[in-house]
């Protein structure tokens, strides 16, 4: 019986002070929603970050970088080494290693870049048709490279937003010439 009472005798204690009761519950509902809001800020925070850092390749990618620039004797100086990675070393990597799902290679280079006479310079990125999946880039207008462009040489280009924008003033690129003019070398490509 002294559960029965002392429920009773809580009761008419709230009763009696209802302003006291009100403004504890109200306490403990602000309480309880900011720890709720707190932790779906943090879980959405955490889901957006992740979801970035997949773009870049997330957890599970690693990549091989040969530097332009080595410190030596306490001073940078360029790589003069010859030893690198070829096209023959990507090959093996998928032949013999079975966990490797996709692989993909990546040089850069700074060219000024020709559209209709007018050259901007910008940044070159050479690779294959994996790097697509890779870093997870869709295409606008066109397609990403394709297996054929890799095998005959195909002299085609995928362009990022900011050329389109600029250089083509946001109309169709598909079927134009750009010249990649690097050093004195002209090259012709079709997009």
């Amino acid at each position: 019986m002294k559960l029965l009472e002392s429920i009773i005798s809580a009761f008419s204690v709230l009763r009696g002070s209802k302003l006291r009761t009100i403004l504890t519950l109200l306490g403990i509902t602000i309480g309880i929603a900011g720890i709720i809001a707190m932790m779906s800020f943090g879980a959405g925070a955490e889901k957006l970050i992740m979801a970035e850092f997949e773009k870049i390749g997330g957890p599970s990618m690693f990549g091989v970088y040969r530097p332009g620039h080595i410190r030596k004797n306490g001073r940078w100086q360029r790589n003069t080494s010859p030893h690198h990675l070829e096209m023959k070393d990507l090959r093996d990597v998928l032949a013999e290693c079975p966990s490797v799902e996709v692989a993909t290679v990546e040089d850069s280079y700074y060219i000024n870049l020709g559209i209709d006479g007018k050259f901007q310079p910008t940044y070159l990125r050479a690779t294959t048709n994996e790097y697509q999946a890779v870093r997870e880039w869709r295409t606008e207008y066109g397609r990403f490279l394709a297996d054929t462009d890799m095998d005959f040489w195909t002299k085609v280009c995928v362009i990022g937003s900011k050329i389109w924008k600029e250089q083509f003033k946001g109309e169709d690129p598909i079927g134009k010439e750009v010249i990649i003019n690097n050093f004195g070398n002209n090259k012709r490509w079709l997009m």
